[in-house]
Formats: C-alpha cells, structure tokens, sequence
C-alpha cells in the first residue's frame, strides 16, 4: 500500500508546488513577518558552487560637499566595497513509510506530503535563522545593536523597547517587527504595551481591523525564540534585515529514476525515493536534500569549519565576524534581553 501511494505522488505537479510553496511562506515567525527574506538570483545565484558566498556590499557614500570656485579641486572620496560572505549549509532528511502512511493513505496525499515537507523545510530554514542570529549577536553586535544585560533582569516594559530601538539612532523607525517567544508577548499585554490586543478592543481597531501594535512594532509571536538562563531575547527588526536562498544542488551522474528536483516558489529541494527491500519486510523511504543559507547582511561567515556547518557551529560567536568600519544604521536588527 504505501509504495503504490508513494509512487503515485506526482511531485512536479502544480498542486504540489503551489502547496509546498503556500505552506513555506506562512509557517514561521521569521519567514511569515516578511523580517527574513529571499534574496534574487542577481545577488545571490541559485546555481553558486562552494561552501559560501561573497554578497555585494558597499561602503557607504560620505563626506561635506564643497564650494566650487575656479582655483579650488575637490576631494575625491573612493567608493569602496566591504568583505561580507554567507556559508551555505547542506541538509537531508529521510523518513520511512512506517511514519508517513497514516498521512499518504489519506484522500488526498499529495497535497499532505506537500504540506508537510513545506513545513519541515520551513522549520529548518527557520532553525538556522535562529542559530545565525544567535551567532552574531554572541559578540559581533552585543555592545552595537543589543541591550545585553541591562533589561534582562525584568519583563520587557517600554523603556526596553526604546532603548533597543535607539541603538539604531534615526534608523530606527525602520524597525517594523517584534520578534518575541509567547511569554514575551503575554508579558506585554500584561503591562499594557500591546495597544488593542485581545483585551479592550476600541471601535476604530473594529472599524480599521488594524493589528495592535508595541510602539510602532508589528508583533509576531514564536516559541522558537527559547530562553537561556531565563533570558529570552526578543528581536526589533526591518523586513529583510535578515535573507535566506536554497540553491541548487549538483546532479549526480548516475541519477535515480525517483529522484526529483522540486522547485516551487524560493524553495528548491531533491526527493528521492528510495526502495529498501531488507527492512522491515520492505521499506519504502522519502529522502530530502537541500543547501540553503541564512545570513545578516553586515557580518560575514569567519568559520574555519572544512565542512558545511551544523546549527551549532552558525550559534557559535567566533564563526562571526563584523564588517570594519560599517555604518551600524546599516544593520537594521537589534536585540532586547528580557524574563
């Protein structure tokens, strides 16, 4: 029964795209608040080789303009580039048919494993935005773009918010999105920071069906975001101050007639079937690849890891580096550590 089901999957098929593509794009936290996104092919190419990438960046444009009169020359400042590179990371998963029969047996079971692996890929894009920005902020932006510990002894309150959204200077009304675990967010709604949410809802949020802001911030909610120490941090970001791209990835000479490269959406992914006749009795197994990167524009990968990298080693301070000399206005995420 489930190889005949398996095998009746059509995985090039416009529902199961449409689906997995529809499901990537609302699932989590970072991806569904639009605060990390997809870059195009012209900064980062889909078909990129390597273990990283270099990603065009450019100092910024500076210096006083001058009176122009016939016995003067004017200073010519150069117009430099800076050092910022993303690793790409290499993933698989594979799961036999024991844990996915009650879900392909179903009546429609190509739009259920299209739910579902959209979902899986989502979540791991999401685990390794996660441990990237857990990365970068170990060090890199701790004094520049975080509170560190000044707040992290009390719930978030607004004098948090705006000290966090201050390190930005006036780049911080670019700050659109509350990134915050759930008891962050109950925290808020509790101390009245959270104007029109769940409680007290006015006639003009019923009129306007505007979504209850924290001091300009658009909240959105996930566990994801887990405490250390009781700690949870809780990010002010702008859409796309973080960026994510699958990429992909090189076909084997000897290619599996149940291999199949999925792309829908910004996702690409190899499936493969496989069939594993001493196992169980026989097994049926389903098998995903995909090379993805997560990135914050303004510090690059300094790893030294020989291997694509584990999300223990994204999470890791010394993987990162700051760019020298960056406009801090230009890394638009900041970090508040709160109970």
């Amino acid at each position: 029964m489930a190889a005949t089901t398996l095998s009746n999957i059509d995985f090039q098929s416009s529902t199961f795209k449409d689906i997995m593509a529809g499901e990537f794009t609302d699932r989590l936290g970072l991806l569904s608040s639009g605060v990390m996104e997809s870059v195009n092919d012209s900064i980062v190419s889909s078909t990129d080789k390597g273990t990283t990438v270099s990603l065009p960046s450019w100092n910024t444009i500076s210096g006083d303009s001058v009176s122009i009169t016939g016995s003067f020359s004017t200073t010519v400042n150069s117009l430099g580039t800076r050092l910022d590179k993303a690793v790409w990371c290499e993933r698989e998963k594979a799961w036999g048919a024991e844990s996915i029969i009650k879900t392909v047996s179903g009546a429609d079971p190509t739009a259920e494993v299209a739910r579902q692996l959209a979902q899986y890929l989502a979540n791991e894009t999401h685990a390794m935005g996660i441990a990237t920005l857990s990365g970068v902020f170990s060090v890199e932006l701790a004094t520049t773009h975080s509170t560190g510990n000044t707040y992290s002894g009390a719930t978030i309150g607004n004098d948090g918010v705006i000290a966090a959204k201050q390190l930005l200077g006036d780049n911080a009304d670019e700050l659109k999105v509350a990134l915050m675990h759930s008891k962050v967010h109950s925290d808020a709604v509790t101390n009245n920071m959270i104007s029109n949410q769940i409680f007290n809802v006015s006639n003009e949020v019923f009129r306007s069906g505007m979504i209850g802001q924290m001091l300009g911030l658009i909240p959105s909610v996930s566990d994801k975001f887990t405490a250390t120490a009781s700690v949870y941090p809780t990010y002010l970001a702008a859409p796309g101050s973080i960026i994510y791209k699958f990429r992909e990835r090189p076909a084997m000479q000897e290619n599996n007639a149940n291999l199949t490269v999925i792309r829908a959406g910004n996702i690409v992914a190899e499936l493969e079937r496989v069939r594993v006749s001493l196992t169980n009795g026989g097994q049926d197994v389903l098998v995903v690849r995909f090379s993805a990167l997560t990135h914050v524009p303004g510090v690059y990968w300094d790893g030294t890891v020989t291997t694509p990298p584990t999300n223990t080693e994204l999470a890791t301070a010394s993987s990162w580096t700051k760019i020298s000399g960056i406009d801090d206005k230009l890394i638009k995420i900041v970090q508040l550590n709160t109970l």
